[in-house]
């Protein structure tokens, strides 16, 4: 027993030795490749964005600590976790659907679209492989969070319209969304280098998350926090209020109201939701009024029998998923339409497929929901492998909240993720583009804590060793 005891307070100090500056750097990594995953490719024909390379050059670095640890005497071998096996049949089942929609509906398989779940995994891998314990969980965190302060600033610029910044971001960011509100003359709602409104908003929650589960960890291990954590929530508060979006505003609301407990009641969060709300209502005010005037404005354009309460935000989505989404499902209820349908019916790309068939009775971009976007696309095969998923995320997150060295970073997480599946019914939330960037991360922190505990903090170990070590038996 004293043998087992030794052996693991050893492999714990060999995880502590590896150096600072490295799990820093690859939290650094992580969160610049989350905070840019909408910069488009330099190079056109090649699929790979600048956030893949961040995210591989974050892998490689992950890899050299584990192998450093392994010279260094750590022990142990690579778990197949739940999540593990629900991500692969994810991207293979979602492959195996788009090549059959192919085939059917006369394009090419566009399997550029599993690029993006394929690096969700490589993400959450580099960060479960990185951490051994919450002092490696603190500093990857910590790097994370650190792209906030180039992309909060950015996002203030784009609200404000002010045109280098509006010019900077048409230029190195795809996607319609921005640059069509740019040109239009409409109301400029802050998209970051992430490409949208909606996905950046799902972006700050991560960091706001991030953030959070700083400052637990702080809390329970009595640590002095800092300003840190505290400045960055006040910049996720501002950000968040650019984006002009409810979804995620009401995500945020969650993971604090969720984590409230835990945090305790800490001045310097106090400071940090004041100023930015004062800072908010000096800076945006305007915007933020005209957009709440947007959601009531022009009812009968909509669906006029839903109560005057209801803002057009959801009045709308109704209307989308009643008159066009619904039925385009039920035309092709299996397998769906194919990746980027929407894309093939409005000529935004598939430019080399012109005898794709697509819907025709699509009239709007978006089917405005996780959900029915799933049953658009993939069918109901498409669902099934989503929702699997889903519930292999809510187990890992779960029982990372019941154990004491992960539950610091899995509250906020498992809240993060509640909320997301909860706005899924009005949005795109858990596979837009700015949520899984800092969510795969986050869920990869909480695996390797939760797998930490179980293998260096057995509670018949730790009860046992003293009553040995003092007697002297082996």
């Amino acid at each position: 027993m004293t043998h087992s005891l030794v052996s693991a307070t050893s492999r714990r100090t060999v995880r502590d030795a590896t150096p600072t500056r490295l799990l820093y750097t690859i939290g650094i990594l992580l969160g610049l490749a989350a905070a840019v995953v909408g910069v488009r490719s330099p190079v056109p024909a090649i699929p790979l964005r600048p956030w893949h390379l961040l995210v591989l050059l974050a892998l490689l670095l992950a890899v050299h600590v584990r192998l450093r640890r392994r010279a260094a005497g750590a022990s142990g071998s690579p778990r197949v976790l739940i999540v593990d096996i629900a991500l692969i049949l994810y991207i293979l089942g979602t492959a195996a659907v788009e090549v059959y929609d192919g085939y059917l509906l006369k394009y090419s398989a566009i399997l550029n679209g599993l690029i993006e779940p394929t690096f969700w995994f490589l993400a959450y891998m580099a960060a479960r492989t990185t951490i051994g314990n919450q002092r490696d969980a603190q500093l990857v965190l910590r790097g994370l969070i650190i792209p906030i302060f180039l992309a909060a600033p950015l996002s203030f610029a784009q609200a404000l319209n002010f045109g280098p910044a509006i010019q900077f971001t048409t230029s190195v960011v795809s996607g319609d969304g921005f640059a069509s509100a740019v040109e239009d003359g409409n109301l400029l709602r802050a998209a970051g280098l992430v490409g949208g409104w909606t996905s950046f908003g799902a972006y700050v929650t991560g960091v706001f998350t991030a953030a959070i589960a700083l400052l637990i960890i702080a809390r329970e291990r009595n640590q002095r926090s800092g300003i840190f954590p505290f400045a960055v929530i006040g910049l996720c508060i501002l950000a968040l209020l650019t984006t002009l979006t409810f979804s995620t505003t009401i995500a945020f609301v969650v993971i604090l109201l969720g984590t409230f407990r835990r945090l305790g009641v800490r001045p310097g969060f106090l400071f940090a939701i004041v100023g930015a709300a004062i800072g908010a209502a000096l800076l945006f005010g305007p915007l933020i009024a005209a957009r709440i005037g947007e959601q009531y404005d022009g009812r009968e354009r909509f669906v006029s029998w839903l109560p005057e309460w209801v803002p057009n935000t959801i009045g709308y989505r109704v209307h989308v998923w009643i008159d066009q989404t619904i039925p385009t499902i039920m035309q092709r209820p299996i397998t769906g339409w194919g990746y980027k349908v929407y894309d093939a019916t409005f000529g935004r790309t598939d430019v080399t497929d012109p005898d794709r068939v697509v819907p025709k009775t699509l009239q709007w971009t978006s089917p405005e929901s996780q959900w029915f976007a799933a049953l658009t696309t993939g069918g109901v095969l498409g669902l099934g492998f989503l929702l699997l998923l889903i519930v292999a995320l809510g187990v890992v997150l779960w029982r990372g909240l019941h154990r004491a060295e992960s539950s610091s970073v899995a509250a906020p997480v498992w809240w993060l993720f509640v909320a997301n599946v909860g706005i899924g019914f009005t949005a795109i939330s858990i596979t837009n583009k700015g949520l899984p960037g800092m969510f795969w991360p986050l869920v990869g922190i909480v695996a390797a804590l939760t797998l930490s505990e179980k293998n260096l903090r057995k509670p018949d170990l730790l009860r046992a060793a003293p009553r040995h070590l003092g007697s002297g038996r082996e």
